[in-house]
């Protein structure tokens, strides 16, 4: 008899431990997938504020070359010397000549 009473005693032991051992791997996926979600989120917000701001710089720069070619073809219409025009205007030689 005290054998099956050990016996029944080892089993809910075992029973007990596989049990939580599955609660614990269930959570620890839960926790897992969680913070997948989470990295995904913040990779992708520094993502687009990256994008956002390379975009403005790049639009910045070339705002700025499309004022420059301007004043340099208003310059050009106001016959001011090349030279004259690469020195305001930042623009090199070749870039105010292609503009004639």
């Amino acid at each position: 008899m005290q054998d099956i009473i050990n016996y029944v005693k080892e089993w809910n032991l075992e029973t007990s431990k596989t049990g939580l051992d599955n609660l614990l791997d269930s959570r620890e996926q839960e926790g897992r997938s969680a913070g997948i979600k989470i990295g995904h989120k913040e990779g992708r917000d520094y993502g687009i504020k990256i994008g956002r701001n390379d975009g403005i710089k790049i639009g910045r720069t070339e705002g700025r070359l499309e004022a420059k070619l301007t004043i340099a073809k208003n310059m050009l219409n106001k016959n001011m010397s090349i030279e004259d025009i690469a020195s305001f205007t930042g623009l090199s030689k070749k870039q105010i000549l292609s503009l004639q």
